[in-house]
């Protein structure tokens, strides 16, 4: 069984909201004015580097993200939460649901081109082991392989037969979740302008305390997790059904008796 060890969840008066699954992407319904909050969980048992990229801006210096740019540290097995853009190490502004035009990208000159989407791109820590230069045996596991040393050197090694732990892009990579050609793309032009209707403005200021710590992060990306937003009409305009209480008529919505009138 494949095991998800990165979560992102949009936060609404603190609280998660739905998430819809469409055309391999992920979805969120944005309502205007209201402010949100990202969580990231690190289920790993490593530490964890999270950049945060929100309409194609770094969420700390503002600049169009880079995957390798400044991030936040989740220590393992934890959460934390991104309650806005940051603004200075005591504070931030919360991010808010809005109009294009009177969105953060668009005030800060980098247009609306990339608004519309939340994504965190994850970097386990490097860590160096040091092994002891004495004559010892001892065990080393990792995610795939089970090793025997002896005075610093494998003599021995043979591949785990539990599940593989896997990340969240392995695991969507090799799912029936394969991301597939954008329905936006194959969309009519009276369809595509009811698409991408809003973006995130930077809202109240509020207190946020953060520190520098060192950290190198490996090489390669664990996890890029993307989630796309848009209000109610864009989001139906995909073929997203938002309430699904409107998707079929009830054919029982009451418990009435007598006869019909005559109208």
């Amino acid at each position: 069984m494949l095991r998800v060890l990165y979560h992102v969840d949009i936060l609404v008066n603190d609280k998660p909201i739905t998430v819809y699954r469409h055309q391999g992407d992920q979805f969120v319904e944005g309502r205007p004015k209201s402010s949100y909050k990202i969580r990231i969980r690190n289920d790993s048992y490593s530490r964890v580097k999270a950049v945060i990229s929100v309409d194609g801006l770094n969420v700390i210096t503002g600049e169009p993200a880079a995957k390798d740019g400044k991030g936040y540290i989740i220590n393992a097995k934890s959460s934390i939460i991104i309650d806005g853009w940051r603004t200075s190490d005591s504070t931030v502004a919360e991010f808010v649901f809005g109009d294009k035009k009177s969105s953060y990208s668009e005030k800060t000159g980098n247009g609306t081109t990339n608004t519309g989407v939340v994504a965190v791109a994850i970097y386990e820590e490097e860590v160096v082991y040091r092994y002891p230069s004495t004559q010892i045996v001892y065990k080393y596991y990792d995610d795939t392989n089970y090793r025997l040393y002896w005075n610093n050197r494998v003599i021995y090694q043979q591949s785990n037969s539990e599940p593989m732990t896997m990340s969240y892009s392995q695991a969507m990579a090799q799912s029936s979740l394969e991301p597939a050609k954008s329905a936006l793309r194959a969309s009519s032009a009276s369809v595509a302008e009811s698409l991408n209707n809003i973006a995130t403005q930077m809202g109240e200021e509020i207190k946020s305390e953060v520190r520098e710590v060192s950290f190198k992060p490996k090489s390669t990306t664990n996890a890029v997790i993307v989630l796309y937003y848009d209000d109610r009409k864009g989001l139906e305009a995909r073929g997203i059904v938002v309430d699904p209480r409107k998707a079929k008529p009830d054919p029982f919505p009451a418990s009435n008796t007598g006869y019909c009138k005559r109208v």
